[in-house]
Formats: structure tokens, sequence, C-alpha cells
């Protein structure tokens, strides 16, 4: 195996791809090998996301919590 180019690392860093966190729901921008990046929405958009992300999680029985 050899290293990468600069031109092979560049073009490698260049993919955006949409990805699902399966624990919370929300879609992330992930640049290159993992680079979260922040994607600009409007007020309204943000209040979506804002809801789904907060949504009460299953809680277990108090009395089986030991």
């Amino acid at each position: 195996m050899k290293p990468m180019t600069k031109e092979e690392w560049d073009a490698r860093q260049s993919v955006i791809r949409k990805v699902v966190d399966p624990e919370t729901g929300r879609t992330r921008l992930i640049k290159g090998d993992g680079e979260v990046l922040e994607e600009i929405v409007t007020k309204e958009r943000h209040r979506e996301i804002n809801k789904v992300g907060v949504a009460p999680l299953p809680r277990a029985h108090p009395q089986l919590c030991l």
C-alpha cells in the first residue's frame, strides 16, 4: 500500500455526504473521513429539528431501577 498523493487526499476530503445519526434521528453532513459540518437552515427548520431532537426518551419504570 502506498501513501496517498495530495490530489487523492483532496479528492477524498471533497466528498460531503448526509448521514442519519441512529441515536437521535438527526441528519448530519459529514466531510471526507468524518469531519462534521454545520448546515445553515431557516429559523422554522431549526425549530422543527429541535422538536424532533428533544423528544422524550423511553424511561424504565422507577421501581425496576435499583
